[in-house]
């Protein structure tokens, strides 16, 4: 557990003070992929969610195999480089403090579109969907790749990314029954992401109003066990709203409105909300590797 909490503060670095290695991160590779085994597979079998287990399923049991090949040399040292390189392909494509930083000192009139391009979402037109952008991204970019990186290892990470960039990037080669096979998987996938990352969100911020918010939202998807997508946003915005009135800030009059002056505290106080979250994700593997060290 330890060399899990050392690969990911690597990658957190190199993320950050490394942006140019971003471009090692070739997402369209798993296009070029998709058009090869198409081409090799009887079409009735691509088009099928079978083909979607074979086109995701392959590159993931390769990495496992890499994986437990290089987990006894040298102690595993070749193992952790291996974890290391498999995250930080996983984490992105870009750094998110970046890419919210460069949205938040837009113009005021441009920080609306340029929230929606850097952190790839939807022009947000409140308050609430500009913060809802940086936690949805947060999810994808660093949440998602690191809890099944911490269950799963290295195949964990890229298992993760392979789902999502099925699920909800334009990659034309996918039918329509792949599609939703995809997005079935990156549900399951999310469901532990989205309620510990609501439950980092209510320990770093308002508990009581974001455990609220979280009975209601399951209550509605049909039970706790119904993925909701939309809930990390609505968390993170419910954070933002909570921490803007505590401070007492002029940013929390119209929080929901489609008005709004000053779009860049909500930006920061978003990332501010998912920094916060992360530092209590690492503080519990943290104290699990202390635990397993003194055991």
């Amino acid at each position: 557990m330890t060399y899990l909490l050392i690969a990911v503060i690597v990658v957190m670095i190199l993320d950050h003070f490394a942006p140019d290695l971003a471009q090692v991160r070739r997402y369209d590779a798993f296009g070029h992929w998709l058009r090869w085994l198409s081409g090799r597979l009887p079409t009735t079998t691509w088009e099928s969610s079978y083909g979607l287990l074979v086109s995701i399923g392959l590159p993931v049991f390769a990495v496992a195999v890499i994986q437990a090949i290089l987990y006894e040399p040298l102690d595993g040292f070749f193992g952790f480089l291996f974890a290391i390189v498999a995250l930080f392909f996983a984490w992105g494509p870009r750094d998110l403090d970046r890419d919210t930083q460069m949205a938040a000192t837009a113009p005021p009139q441009e920080q609306p579109a340029q929230a929606a391009a850097f952190l790839q979402g939807s022009v947000p037109e409140t308050g609430a969907a500009m913060a809802a952008l940086v936690g949805r991204a947060a999810q994808r970019r660093w949440f998602g790749p690191l809890l099944w990186f911490i269950v799963l290892g290295a195949f964990g990470a890229i298992l993760y990314r392979l789902a999502q960039l099925a699920a909800e990037e334009d990659v034309e080669m996918l039918s329509p029954a792949q599609r939703s096979a995809a997005m079935r998987l990156l549900a399951i996938l999310d469901w532990p992401v989205a309620y510990l990352m609501s439950l980092g969100m209510a320990i770093a911020t308002d508990f009581d109003t974001i455990l609220a918010l979280c009975r209601a939202r399951a209550h509605a998807a049909g039970g706790w066990f119904r993925f909701d997508p939309g809930l990390v946003p609505a968390v993170t915005a419910a954070a933002v709203k909570a921490d803007l009135e505590e401070a007492d800030t002029d940013s929390a009059d119209g929080y929901d409105d489609v008005a709004i002056v000053d779009r860049a505290v909500l930006l920061r106080d978003a990332l501010a909300v998912v920094w916060r979250v992360l530092i209590v994700w690492l503080a519990v593997l943290a104290l699990v590797s202390l635990a397993g060290l003194l055991a």
